[in-house]
């Protein structure tokens, strides 16, 4: 039921260790070709280093989560929602609540027992 959703979120889940070490590899590519022109410890560097920067943006997700006031929480991925189809979803959950929690506090008013 609605009135059990506890919490909505947006999030982006990413590995970034995939972009520190593409950023350090690319660098460190970088540097021994200006400085020591050594292409082949050079070339071998600056190429995992835009595998590891490509791979980082491919592995980004964009999700949303709701949670229930138990604890547990569904999540799923957006693929192909602009970001303002999703916010207008998670505005939508939470007006769809705020209607709910209404219609619900009517019964329980102490005026109608």
């Amino acid at each position: 039921m609605l009135e059990k959703v506890s919490s909505c979120e947006i999030r982006y889940q990413s590995w970034p260790i995939l972009l520190i070490l593409g950023g350090l590899l690319l660098l460190g590519g970088t540097y021994s070709f200006f400085q020591m022109g050594g292409v082949q410890l050079a070339g071998p560097a600056i190429v995992f280093g835009l595998v590891f920067l490509c791979a980082y943006f491919l592995t980004r997700k964009h999700l949303i989560s709701i949670s229930s006031d138990g604890g547990a929480s569904i999540g799923f991925e957006t693929t192909g929602l602009k970001r303002d189809a999703v916010i207008a979803f998670i505005n939508g959950i939470e007006e769809a609540k705020n209607q709910r929690c209404i219609f619900l506090s009517q019964f329980s008013s102490p005026l109608l027992g």
